[in-house]
Formats: C-alpha cells, sequence, structure tokens
C-alpha cells in the first residue's frame, strides 16, 4: 500500500455544515475503498487563484490516506462525480518531505520583510538579538543610499556631443555595410 494525499477545493458558498457533510462523503468514499486510516487537515476558507464556475473562494481539506495504487484511478472517478467538489488533485505523499516544507515554512516565517517609503526593501532576521526591526530597516537603507550614489559617481560626466558623435558614426557604418 502507498500513502497518498488527496487535496479539495470546495465552494466558498457554501455553508460550514454542508462542507462536513461533503467532506464525510469523500472519506466514506476512501474508506470503501479499503483505506484504514484517513487522517482528514481543514486548511480553511482561501480566495482561489482564479474564478472557477464563477467562485472567487473556496474551502480547502487534506486528506492523507493508504491504499493500493490501483485504486487510486477508480477514486478518481469518483470524485469527478461529486458536483460539490471544484477541483481535486491526488499525490504521493511523503512524511519526510512534508516535515523538511514545514521546517522551510517555519525559517521563512522566522524573518521579515520591511518595505521603506523609497521602495528599498531591507530583511530582517527576528531572532536577531539586539537589534529592532527599524534599525536594521535604516542600516540597510544609508548602505542602498550609499551604493547608489557610488553608482552615479562611477558613471561620470556624459556629454552629448560625444553621444551624437557615436550615433552618427555607428548609422554612418549601417548605412555602408547596405
Amino acid at each position: 500500500m502507498n500513502q497518498f494525499e488527496l487535496l479539495t477545493i470546495l465552494p466558498g458558498t457554501l455553508t460550514e455544515d454542508e462542507v462536513r457533510a461533503v467532506n464525510s462523503t469523500v472519506t466514506s468514499m476512501i474508506k470503501e475503498k479499503g483505506a484504514q486510516t484517513v487522517e482528514s487537515e481543514e486548511m480553511g476558507k482561501r480566495r482561489l487563484a482564479y474564478p472557477m464556475k464563477k467562485i472567487r473562494y473556496g474551502y480547502y481539506q487534506s486528506f492523507i490516506f493508504d491504499l493500493p495504487r490501483e485504486v487510486v484511478a477508480e477514486l478518481q472517478k469518483r470524485l469527478l462525480l461529486l458536483p460539490e467538489v471544484l477541483r481535486f488533485m491526488i499525490q504521493g505523499f511523503s512524511p519526510e518531505k512534508r516535515a523538511a516544507k514545514r521546517q522551510w515554512q517555519e525559517r521563512r516565517a522566522s524573518s521579515a520583510i520591511h518595505t521603506g517609503g523609497d521602495g528599498t526593501r531591507a530583511m530582517a532576521d527576528k531572532t536577531e538579538a539586539g537589534v529592532s526591526p527599524s534599525e536594521s530597516f535604516a542600516r540597510a537603507s544609508e548602505s542602498a543610499s550609499l551604493e547608489q550614489t557610488a553608482k552615479k559617481e562611477e558613471r561620470g560626466h556624459v556629454d552629448m556631443k560625444e553621444i551624437d558623435k557615436k550615433l552618427d558614426e555607428i548609422l554612418d557604418s549601417s548605412l555602408t555595410d547596405v
């Protein structure tokens, strides 16, 4: 038996009771196919990436279960017949990959991005001791402004006559090639 994860999206127009009823129907369908354990996790109501059947919000639900690979196709056919399910996806499940993904998400959540009024961005680590996010942002915006002034000084002064001269040379050379 292989472990699988099923993600379903139900319309946001359903009530909480209707969502529970559909989720219990899906759970019973999975158990009918021979799964002994079915873990389910409600992921809540979220905005969809794009409207589906003129619906902008949906209830996300995740199911983890053990089934033989041959039975998964039959389960997919049964899920297609449920009119309440907007979309679903069945994929192989690996607990190790999920643990690694959660660790990555926790590390990502522990750092915050601060944006200044001039559009510059600074990354501040929340766990950094002794430095507040505003101080970190001030340091980063200072260094960004110093870099910008250094780049301007490197460029030097450009004369418009020199630019015109170079353009004329380029255009003349392209005309002689034709």
